[in-house]
């Protein structure tokens, strides 16, 4: 009997095994797509600063009703903590930013996902630095977060931590973190990543006006706002407050007041409470205490509601000196009050102290977590063959999906490229057709005297140094303006009354041809009065001229010239001129301006528009045996 039964216990320990594999569900393909979808979504939320749909986001992925019948719902929980614990702490909800960020902690640990891990401390230390202000906390959670990224093998986050060190530094007027953003910077850059190269640029700039190398933070600062404004990333709020302290640091204060200005236009949640703290400085230095005081409360209203509040210390202070040279005794003493309550909570141990034996504890333990490490990756490398194959098929799902979106976006902007080029060279050619014809015609006897002196006045204004020498050589011809702007027998021959413009018929004629030259709209300086006295006329005449004709304001028919003009370059695959040059040639001031003029009328950047024009031209000349 005990034989018969002997020969049944392979069969019932099969089948023990095949159940066990069956309780351990998996998340489906179904549900990894929506996990995937939605965790996306989340952190694009958070990133544009849409709080209320994060929170939304986040409550999903803990829906139980979404992944309770998976084994692995962990990752759900998991991110779904995340998402909440970042929006909350946006939100000023602090207390419950808290709560998210360590029960993702938790989970992250008893599962062993480094890579979500080194996220957690990543915000943990964010938010000991930034709202219980203590640096020494905060320094520890991102040393922490480094070492599980490098377990995980996530560069990319290994470098955002990196980067977040190096600020905590600089906030606190170190500038020895200067190496960790030029490891994010150089890593950003070798894997053509523009946000690390972003991040690492600013951080770069911050520690090197902290050693008063304003040459090299001039370069790192420009080479930020270019990847800034072509890679749409949201930081506006840092990058001006770091054009400030450099030119507050250059003794440039006019520049420094533009800036810290700027800085003050984000949304509330993305202000830099630095800029609200300079600001005032100014203010109060220039002999405007009113000023500051509104900057300083504002600021004040910032931190306490939970953010920056490593800078409360410094607000409560500037605030209790500008309220005293106001006057305002009483108010100023309770402020004076508060910072003494500030100071007793400060810790005893100088932070020099804490950081000195933060990086000699990290540097001991780094190699020794380096060897754990490999004996567990070793152990981890067994157990990732069994899930290559369904990781495979998932990739690929993912990247089919990815590829079918940027056809979809390709083909759109392709389409825009294609009818702005081919406007473009069909207006350049009515524009040659234009001259032809009119140079077979003959010009009437009146006219001719106004255009010679017309172009004379063109290639004085082109060829002379300065705006204020083109002025002075049409300043000759005030008593000739005077007589044209007088005659009440300019009118217009239009058979409508209505329609009846109110300027002299010869002068649509000579304005078109004056706006031929590209050297007058390109000129920064450019303006009515400045036309006026090219076409020895009034600027009454040239506004009502361009209203009348183009149905657009002087600025939006100039700014319409030098945009067909950028169009035109762009589309030249020859013209490799950087956009900040070509910015400048066409007549703006600011590089910020162009490309929020030319994303208004043509829906795309610069950028995307110079790159996909390159390609168009590329597939043009490629023979059809290539193109195939």
């Amino acid at each position: 009997m005990k034989r018969k039964f002997a020969r049944y216990i392979p069969l019932l320990l099969l089948i023990l095994m095949l159940a066990s594999t069956a309780c351990r569900k998996s998340l489906t393909p179904a549900q990894h797509d929506e996990l995937h979808r939605l965790r996306a979504e989340g952190l694009k939320y958070l990133n544009t600063a849409k709080v209320d749909e994060a929170i939304a986001v986040g409550s999903t992925l803990l829906d139980s009703t979404k992944f309770s019948q998976s084994a692995s719902n962990y990752h759900a929980a998991i991110y779904g903590r995340i998402i909440l614990g970042q929006a909350y702490y946006m939100a000023d909800s602090i207390e419950k930013a808290y709560t998210y960020l360590h029960e993702a902690e938790t989970l992250c640990l008893e599962h062993k996902n480094d890579s979500a891990l080194a996220s957690v401390y990543n915000g943990l230390g964010l938010y000991a630095s930034n709202v219980e202000n203590d640096y020494t906390r905060g320094l520890s959670y991102l040393f922490k977060g480094i070492d599980a990224a490098k377990r995980a093998h996530n560069e990319r986050l290994h470098s955002i931590l990196l980067s977040n060190v190096s600020s905590l530094y600089a906030f606190n007027n170190d500038p020895n973190g200067i190496h960790y953003a030029m490891e994010c910077y150089h890593h950003g850059k070798n894997t053509k990543d523009p946000f690390l190269q972003y991040i690492g640029a600013v951080s770069t700039a911050m520690a090197l006006i902290l050693t008063q190398d304003y040459e090299g933070a001039q370069k790192f600062v420009s080479e930020a706002e270019t990847l800034l404004h072509s890679n749409e990333i949201n930081d506006y709020s840092a990058l001006s407050y770091t054009y400030g302290l450099l030119h507050e640091r250059m003794g440039n204060t006019k520049e420094a007041l533009y800036y810290y200005t700027e800085a003050l236009k984000v949304a509330p949640i993305f202000r830099d409470v630095r800029a609200h703290i300079a600001l005032a400085d100014i203010y109060r230095a220039a002999g405007n205490p009113a000023k500051a005081e509104s900057l300083l409360r504002q600021a004040l209203k910032i931190s306490s509601n939970g953010h920056n509040r490593k800078f409360r210390h410094e607000i409560l202070k500037n605030l209790a000196r500008c309220l005293e040279s106001r006057g305002k005794n009483a108010e100023s003493e309770v402020m004076l009050k508060a910072v003494m309550r500030e100071d007793s909570l400060l810790q005893a141990k100088t932070t020099q102290e804490i950081v000195d034996h933060l990086k000699l504890k990290y540097d001991i333990e780094r190699t020794e977590k380096e060897i754990a490490r490999q004996n567990n990756e070793l152990r981890y490398n067994s157990t990732v063959i069994y899930f290559m194959t369904w990781i495979s098929a998932l990739v690929m799902v993912g990247a089919l999906s990815c590829y079918v979106l940027y056809r979809r976006k390709s083909k759109l902007y392709t389409s825009i490229v294609r009818q702005a080029s081919e406007a473009a060279k069909m207006e350049e050619s009515l524009r040659l057709t234009i001259k032809r014809l009119e140079s077979d015609r003959n010009i009437s006897s009146d006219a001719a005297p106004q255009i010679s002196t017309t172009v004379t006045q063109i290639a004085s204004v082109s060829d002379s140094s300065t705006p204020k020498e083109s002025l002075a050589s049409s300043a000759t011809m005030e008593s000739a303006d005077t007589s044209v702007v007088k005659d009440p027998g300019f009118t217009s021959n239009s058979s409508s009354a209505a329609d009846t413009p109110d300027y002299p018929d010869f002068l649509h004629a000579q304005f078109e041809a004056l706006m031929e030259d590209r050297n007058v709209y390109t000129d920064n300086t450019i303006s009515k009065e400045k036309v006026a006295k090219m076409l020895c006329t009034n600027r009454t005449y040239i506004s009502k001229l361009v209203n009348h004709v183009y149905r657009m304001t002087f600025t939006e028919f100039i700014n319409s010239l030098r945009i067909k003009e950028a169009i035109r370059r762009l589309s030249d695959s020859t013209d490799d001129t950087p956009l900040k040059i070509m910015s400048e040639q066409l007549g703006y001031n600011s590089m910020t301006t162009f490309y929020s003029k030319f994303k208004d009328e043509t829906g795309m950047t610069p950028a995307s528009f110079r790159q996909k024009a390159k390609s168009l031209d590329l597939a043009r000349t490629k023979s059809p045996i290539e193109q195939l």
